[in-house]
Protein backbone atom coordinates (compact mmCIF):
# COMPACT_ATOMS: atom_id res chain seq x y z
CA UNK A 1 0.00 0.00 0.00
CA UNK A 2 0.89 3.24 -1.02
CA UNK A 3 1.98 5.94 1.78
CA UNK A 4 0.13 9.11 1.91
CA UNK A 5 1.49 11.95 0.51
CA UNK A 6 0.74 14.41 2.85
CA UNK A 7 2.45 17.35 0.78
CA UNK A 8 -0.05 16.72 -2.44
CA UNK A 9 -3.04 17.51 -0.23
CA UNK A 10 -2.70 21.46 -1.06
CA UNK A 11 -3.19 21.83 2.97
CA UNK A 12 -2.28 25.68 4.72
CA UNK A 13 0.72 27.01 5.65
CA UNK A 14 -0.07 26.54 9.25
CA UNK A 15 -0.65 23.21 9.18
CA UNK A 16 1.29 21.74 6.07
CA UNK A 17 4.12 19.31 6.87
CA UNK A 18 7.51 20.33 7.05
CA UNK A 19 11.11 18.47 6.67
CA UNK A 20 14.46 18.45 7.43
CA UNK A 21 15.81 20.34 9.67
CA UNK A 22 12.58 23.10 10.14
CA UNK A 23 10.41 19.93 10.79
CA UNK A 24 12.73 19.07 13.33
CA UNK A 25 12.99 22.11 15.47
CA UNK A 26 9.05 22.24 15.66
CA UNK A 27 8.85 18.58 17.27
CA UNK A 28 11.89 19.70 19.63
CA UNK A 29 10.03 22.91 20.25
CA UNK A 30 6.63 21.16 21.06
CA UNK A 31 8.61 18.30 22.75
CA UNK A 32 9.59 21.08 25.15
CA UNK A 33 6.51 23.34 25.55
CA UNK A 34 4.71 20.45 26.69
CA UNK A 35 4.32 17.51 23.98
CA UNK A 36 1.80 17.53 21.50
CA UNK A 37 -0.82 19.18 24.10
CA UNK A 38 0.50 22.50 22.90
CA UNK A 39 0.36 23.09 26.84
CA UNK A 40 2.78 25.25 28.74
CA UNK A 41 1.91 25.28 32.03
CA UNK A 42 -0.15 22.64 34.26
CA UNK A 43 -3.31 25.16 34.38
CA UNK A 44 -3.13 25.03 30.50
CA UNK A 45 -3.57 21.08 30.70
CA UNK A 46 -6.16 21.06 33.11
CA UNK A 47 -7.95 23.14 30.82
CA UNK A 48 -7.37 21.21 27.62
CA UNK A 49 -8.10 17.70 30.06
CA UNK A 50 -11.57 19.17 31.04
CA UNK A 51 -12.41 20.18 27.65
CA UNK A 52 -15.51 18.53 26.53
CA UNK A 53 -16.80 17.91 30.04
CA UNK A 54 -20.49 18.75 31.53
CA UNK A 55 -20.23 21.89 33.99
CA UNK A 56 -20.99 19.52 36.77
CA UNK A 57 -17.90 17.03 35.67
CA UNK A 58 -15.32 20.22 35.63
CA UNK A 59 -16.40 21.25 38.76
CA UNK A 60 -16.15 18.23 40.63
CA UNK A 61 -13.00 17.11 39.13
CA UNK A 62 -11.51 20.92 39.87
CA UNK A 63 -12.64 20.32 43.49
CA UNK A 64 -10.98 16.71 43.71
CA UNK A 65 -8.06 18.23 42.06
CA UNK A 66 -7.46 21.20 44.47
CA UNK A 67 -7.65 18.32 47.62
CA UNK A 68 -4.54 17.06 45.40
CA UNK A 69 -2.85 20.14 44.95
CA UNK A 70 -3.13 21.38 48.88
CA UNK A 71 -2.00 18.36 50.21
CA UNK A 72 1.36 18.84 47.96
CA UNK A 73 1.51 22.06 48.30
CA UNK A 74 1.34 22.87 44.95
CA UNK A 75 3.66 20.68 43.73
CA UNK A 76 4.50 21.19 39.28
CA UNK A 77 2.17 18.01 37.95
CA UNK A 78 6.16 17.07 36.52
CA UNK A 79 7.96 17.07 39.34
CA UNK A 80 4.81 14.52 41.56
CA UNK A 81 5.97 11.22 41.76
CA UNK A 82 4.47 7.95 42.63
CA UNK A 83 5.14 8.08 46.12
CA UNK A 84 3.18 11.48 46.44
CA UNK A 85 0.16 9.72 44.61
CA UNK A 86 0.18 7.03 46.86
CA UNK A 87 0.97 8.75 50.17
CA UNK A 88 -2.46 11.19 48.83
CA UNK A 89 -3.97 7.86 48.21
CA UNK A 90 -3.38 6.45 51.89
CA UNK A 91 -4.64 9.82 53.52
CA UNK A 92 -7.86 10.37 52.05
CA UNK A 93 -8.34 6.66 53.05
CA UNK A 94 -8.60 8.26 56.73
CA UNK A 95 -11.10 10.97 56.02
CA UNK A 96 -13.62 9.85 52.83
CA UNK A 97 -15.45 6.71 52.19
CA UNK A 98 -14.19 4.44 49.53
CA UNK A 99 -16.76 5.32 47.46
CA UNK A 100 -15.32 9.61 47.29
CA UNK A 101 -11.81 8.43 47.26
CA UNK A 102 -12.36 5.88 44.05
CA UNK A 103 -13.50 9.31 42.67
CA UNK A 104 -10.81 11.59 44.16
CA UNK A 105 -8.40 9.08 42.17
CA UNK A 106 -9.75 8.35 39.25
CA UNK A 107 -10.15 12.14 38.67
CA UNK A 108 -6.24 12.30 39.13
CA UNK A 109 -5.34 9.15 37.36
CA UNK A 110 -7.42 10.78 34.22
CA UNK A 111 -5.30 13.49 34.11
CA UNK A 112 -2.33 12.25 34.47
CA UNK A 113 -2.54 9.42 31.81
CA UNK A 114 -3.99 12.59 29.73
CA UNK A 115 -0.64 14.57 30.63
CA UNK A 116 1.47 11.67 29.53
CA UNK A 117 -0.46 10.31 26.15
CA UNK A 118 -0.33 14.24 24.98
CA UNK A 119 3.37 14.72 26.02
CA UNK A 120 3.19 17.15 28.89
CA UNK A 121 4.37 14.44 31.40
CA UNK A 122 7.19 12.42 31.44
CA UNK A 123 5.47 9.93 33.28
CA UNK A 124 1.82 8.34 34.26
CA UNK A 125 2.33 8.42 37.87
CA UNK A 126 -1.00 7.66 38.57
CA UNK A 127 -1.20 4.50 36.43
CA UNK A 128 0.00 2.02 39.37
CA UNK A 129 -2.30 3.22 42.24
CA UNK A 130 -5.40 1.03 42.48
CA UNK A 131 -8.89 2.58 43.01
CA UNK A 132 -10.15 1.42 46.41
CA UNK A 133 -13.31 -0.96 46.38
CA UNK A 134 -16.52 0.77 46.77
CA UNK A 135 -18.01 -2.05 48.10
CA UNK A 136 -16.22 -1.55 51.13
CA UNK A 137 -18.08 -1.94 54.30
CA UNK A 138 -16.65 1.66 55.77
CA UNK A 139 -19.25 2.96 52.45
CA UNK A 140 -22.07 2.47 54.55
CA UNK A 141 -20.37 4.59 57.36
CA UNK A 142 -20.87 8.19 56.05
CA UNK A 143 -23.77 9.82 57.25
CA UNK A 144 -25.44 12.48 55.00
CA UNK A 145 -25.62 15.75 55.88
CA UNK A 146 -29.90 15.32 56.36
CA UNK A 147 -29.22 12.22 58.60
CA UNK A 148 -27.11 14.20 60.82
CA UNK A 149 -29.69 17.36 61.25
CA UNK A 150 -32.35 14.62 61.54
CA UNK A 151 -30.42 13.29 64.47
CA UNK A 152 -29.74 16.64 66.02
CA UNK A 153 -33.58 17.46 65.84
CA UNK A 154 -34.03 13.73 67.71
CA UNK A 155 -31.64 14.55 70.11
CA UNK A 156 -33.18 14.77 73.93
CA UNK A 157 -31.54 14.63 76.85
CA UNK A 158 -31.15 16.67 80.18
CA UNK A 159 -30.66 20.66 79.15
CA UNK A 160 -30.04 19.88 75.86
CA UNK A 161 -27.32 17.89 76.40
CA UNK A 162 -27.72 14.98 74.08
CA UNK A 163 -28.12 17.35 71.28
CA UNK A 164 -24.92 19.08 71.91
CA UNK A 165 -23.27 16.11 72.17
CA UNK A 166 -23.73 14.99 68.65
CA UNK A 167 -23.59 19.08 67.12
CA UNK A 168 -19.78 18.22 69.16
CA UNK A 169 -19.12 15.39 67.52
CA UNK A 170 -19.79 16.36 64.16
CA UNK A 171 -18.75 19.84 63.97
CA UNK A 172 -15.93 19.07 66.21
CA UNK A 173 -14.97 15.74 64.67
CA UNK A 174 -14.05 14.95 68.21
CA UNK A 175 -13.28 11.08 69.31
CA UNK A 176 -16.12 10.31 71.59
CA UNK A 177 -13.37 10.01 74.64
CA UNK A 178 -12.04 13.26 73.79
CA UNK A 179 -15.80 14.66 73.99
CA UNK A 180 -16.98 13.09 77.27
CA UNK A 181 -13.53 14.03 78.68
CA UNK A 182 -14.43 18.04 77.99
CA UNK A 183 -14.42 20.07 81.00
CA UNK A 184 -15.57 23.91 81.93
CA UNK A 185 -12.23 24.53 80.98
CA UNK A 186 -11.56 23.41 78.01
CA UNK A 187 -14.44 25.64 76.73
CA UNK A 188 -12.85 28.78 75.70
CA UNK A 189 -14.23 32.34 74.64
CA UNK A 190 -12.68 33.32 71.81
CA UNK A 191 -12.31 37.45 71.31
CA UNK A 192 -15.72 38.21 69.77
CA UNK A 193 -17.13 37.12 72.96
CA UNK A 194 -19.38 35.08 70.87
CA UNK A 195 -17.39 31.97 69.56
CA UNK A 196 -15.35 29.74 71.11
CA UNK A 197 -12.41 27.14 71.17
CA UNK A 198 -12.22 23.75 72.69
CA UNK A 199 -9.18 22.97 73.80
CA UNK A 200 -9.22 18.97 73.12
CA UNK A 201 -6.87 16.68 74.51
CA UNK A 202 -6.76 13.83 71.61
CA UNK A 203 -4.12 10.43 71.36
CA UNK A 204 -1.23 11.05 73.69
CA UNK A 205 -2.58 13.91 75.83
CA UNK A 206 -1.61 15.99 72.81
CA UNK A 207 -3.79 19.10 73.23
CA UNK A 208 -5.66 20.51 69.78
CA UNK A 209 -8.26 23.84 69.66
CA UNK A 210 -11.04 22.98 68.08
CA UNK A 211 -13.18 26.57 66.86
CA UNK A 212 -16.85 26.20 68.11
CA UNK A 213 -19.02 28.43 65.91
CA UNK A 214 -21.50 30.81 67.73
CA UNK A 215 -24.41 28.31 67.73
CA UNK A 216 -23.07 25.48 69.54
CA UNK A 217 -20.80 27.95 71.55
CA UNK A 218 -24.20 29.16 73.16
CA UNK A 219 -25.38 25.29 74.04
CA UNK A 220 -22.25 24.78 75.51
CA UNK A 221 -21.97 27.59 77.50
CA UNK A 222 -25.41 26.94 78.86
CA UNK A 223 -24.02 23.26 80.01
CA UNK A 224 -21.30 24.05 81.56
CA UNK A 225 -21.06 24.73 85.56
CA UNK A 226 -18.66 27.23 87.45
CA UNK A 227 -16.72 24.35 88.62
CA UNK A 228 -13.83 24.92 86.25
CA UNK A 229 -13.43 20.64 86.49
CA UNK A 230 -16.98 20.51 86.23
CA UNK A 231 -17.37 18.08 82.58
CA UNK A 232 -19.57 19.44 79.86
CA UNK A 233 -21.52 16.11 79.48
CA UNK A 234 -22.65 15.51 82.82
CA UNK A 235 -24.47 11.71 83.76
CA UNK A 236 -27.39 12.37 86.03
CA UNK A 237 -25.85 9.97 88.41
CA UNK A 238 -23.54 12.32 90.99
CA UNK A 239 -20.26 10.46 92.46
CA UNK A 240 -20.17 9.29 95.82
CA UNK A 241 -19.58 13.09 97.50
CA UNK A 242 -22.06 14.03 94.90
CA UNK A 243 -20.12 15.39 92.25
CA UNK A 244 -20.93 16.19 88.72
CA UNK A 245 -19.50 12.55 86.92
CA UNK A 246 -19.19 12.89 83.17
CA UNK A 247 -20.88 10.01 80.68
CA UNK A 248 -19.11 7.37 79.67
CA UNK A 249 -18.26 6.32 76.28
CA UNK A 250 -20.57 4.13 76.04
CA UNK A 251 -23.02 6.12 77.40
CA UNK A 252 -22.36 8.67 74.58
CA UNK A 253 -22.47 5.77 71.77
CA UNK A 254 -26.31 5.12 73.33
CA UNK A 255 -27.49 8.72 72.68
CA UNK A 256 -26.04 8.86 68.94
CA UNK A 257 -27.23 5.54 68.33
CA UNK A 258 -30.71 6.65 70.05
CA UNK A 259 -31.00 9.64 68.29
CA UNK A 260 -30.25 7.59 65.27
CA UNK A 261 -32.84 5.53 65.58
CA UNK A 262 -35.29 8.01 66.55
CA UNK A 263 -34.67 9.88 63.32
CA UNK A 264 -35.39 6.85 61.16
CA UNK A 265 -32.01 5.87 59.81
CA UNK A 266 -32.32 2.55 58.09
CA UNK A 267 -28.58 1.82 59.90
CA UNK A 268 -29.36 3.20 63.30
CA UNK A 269 -28.45 -0.36 65.04
CA UNK A 270 -24.75 0.72 63.65
CA UNK A 271 -24.27 4.30 63.69
CA UNK A 272 -21.63 5.01 66.26
CA UNK A 273 -19.94 8.41 66.98
CA UNK A 274 -17.15 7.80 65.26
CA UNK A 275 -19.62 7.69 62.00
CA UNK A 276 -20.25 11.67 62.93
CA UNK A 277 -16.39 12.45 62.93
CA UNK A 278 -16.12 10.57 59.35
CA UNK A 279 -18.76 12.90 58.93
CA UNK A 280 -17.11 15.88 59.84
CA UNK A 281 -14.44 15.40 57.41
CA UNK A 282 -16.64 13.91 54.24
CA UNK A 283 -18.73 17.33 54.85
CA UNK A 284 -16.07 19.66 55.62
CA UNK A 285 -13.76 18.78 52.62
CA UNK A 286 -17.21 18.78 49.82
CA UNK A 287 -17.79 22.03 51.20
CA UNK A 288 -14.07 23.38 50.52
CA UNK A 289 -12.18 22.70 53.51
CA UNK A 290 -8.45 22.25 53.06
CA UNK A 291 -7.11 18.35 53.10
CA UNK A 292 -4.50 19.27 55.87
CA UNK A 293 -6.92 21.73 57.88
CA UNK A 294 -9.38 18.72 58.18
CA UNK A 295 -6.57 16.56 59.04
CA UNK A 296 -5.39 19.14 61.67
CA UNK A 297 -8.97 19.65 63.52
CA UNK A 298 -9.28 15.47 63.70
CA UNK A 299 -6.18 15.61 65.84
CA UNK A 300 -4.60 12.72 63.31
CA UNK A 301 -1.48 11.54 64.08
CA UNK A 302 0.35 12.25 61.09
CA UNK A 303 0.21 15.92 62.11
CA UNK A 304 3.50 15.05 64.02
CA UNK A 305 5.65 12.99 61.94
CA UNK A 306 4.62 14.60 58.34
CA UNK A 307 5.99 18.50 57.50
CA UNK A 308 3.44 18.86 54.84
CA UNK A 309 0.96 18.98 57.01
CA UNK A 310 -0.33 22.67 58.80
CA UNK A 311 -0.08 23.25 62.58
CA UNK A 312 -3.32 24.20 63.55
CA UNK A 313 -3.81 28.25 63.61
CA UNK A 314 -6.51 30.00 66.62
CA UNK A 315 -8.36 30.64 63.68
CA UNK A 316 -8.63 28.35 61.48
CA UNK A 317 -11.14 24.93 61.85
CA UNK A 318 -13.04 22.34 59.77
CA UNK A 319 -15.68 23.26 62.20
CA UNK A 320 -16.40 26.16 60.50
CA UNK A 321 -17.31 24.35 57.35
CA UNK A 322 -20.36 22.75 58.95
CA UNK A 323 -23.10 25.17 60.53
CA UNK A 324 -23.45 27.58 63.46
Amino acid sequence: MESLDLQSLNLPERVRPSSGEASSARVRKAETAGGLSGADTDARLIELWLHGKSAATKEAYRSDLAKFVDFTEGKPLRAVTLSDVQEFADFISGLLAPASQARVLAALKSLFAFGHAVGYLPFDVGRPVKLPSVRDERAGRILSADDVHAMIAHAGGPKGRDRALIRTLYIGGLRVAEAVGLTTKDLIVRDDGRTGQLAVFGKGSKMRPVLVPEGLFEELSALALPDPDAPLFRSQKKGPEGEARPITPRQAERVVKQAAKKAGLKNAADVSPHWLRHAHASHAMDRGAKVHLVQATLGHSDISTTGRYLHARPDESSALFLGS
